[in-house]
């Protein structure tokens, strides 16, 4: 009876010392945060696209979160970052449709000259027909001629016309691809970039694309003043843009 007696003690300091190892390991460990290297990777993303020159304010919030030894601060650790890097696309994004824009405006006007010298070779080739059936009349003995002469004359008319023709629905479509790479949005009295934003992408959160655009002119995007021309990109990457209010 003393020998299970002193078995049970033994057994019940081994089990009291299981538990106390067990407690001290867990008290130990170290959480693991499953999405640090996942906010490491978005700020690496961010400073490759240039958010360091075009949106250091966020990279720099991302950078603050980072380290905190949280879920919940690497998580506003990756948002920020990948803002950062959106706005960063934005911006460098804007010169490339700027530059779309003055090339469709350059293919725009030459396909107005184009058109206006076809359609003054189709007035003259019109008026050298009146001309020939006047002579054919005159001169019964060239007939035939003067006859074979003002039909040849005609199909030149008609193929110029032709030419006019497709000459204007180019420069219809040169038009349209200037108004798709970039707008122009005159201030009026009472407008705000909130408001504007609203207006043309029908969301007032997305005044910053605008302001971004506009860098050169706005200042204080809080202080905008009418008859200002502001550029409202269409091509820019918005869609996922989530700027800050």
């Amino acid at each position: 009876m003393d020998a299970n007696r002193k078995n049970g003690h033994q057994n019940m300091y081994l089990s009291a010392f299981a538990a106390l190892f067990t407690l001290a390991a867990a008290g130990c460990a170290v959480p693991h945060r499953p999405t640090e290297s996942e906010a490491q990777a978005a700020i690496d993303a961010a400073i490759a696209a240039g958010a360091e020159k075009y949106a250091a304010y966020d990279l720099e919030a991302a950078r603050s979160h980072l380290g905190k030894e949280t879920v919940e601060h690497d998580r506003l650790a990756k948002e920020k970052a990948e803002v950062a890097k959106l706005k960063a696309e934005a911006v460098q994004g804007y010169p490339q449709v700027e530059a779309t824009g003055r090339r469709a405006e350059t293919t725009a006007a030459e396909a107005i000259s184009t058109a206006t010298k076809a359609k003054a070779v189709a007035e003259e080739a019109q008026a050298n027909a009146i001309q020939t059936k006047a002579t054919a009349v005159q001169a019964q003995t060239t007939a035939a001629q003067a006859k074979a002469t003002a039909e040849e004359t005609q199909a030149t008319a008609r193929r110029a016309e032709g030419f006019a023709q497709e000459a204007e629905v180019t420069a219809t479509e040169a038009m349209r691809m200037v108004k798709q790479a970039t707008e122009t949005y005159i201030v009026r009295k009472g407008d705000s970039l909130s408001s504007i934003a609203a207006r043309v992408f029908g969301d007032p959160a997305r005044w910053r694309l605008i302001y971004e655009a506009n860098r050169d002119q706005i200042k204080d995007p809080n202080r905008i003043f009418p008859n200002q021309a502001l550029r409202i990109p269409r091509q820019a990457p918005i869609e996922d843009f989530k700027p800050a209010r």
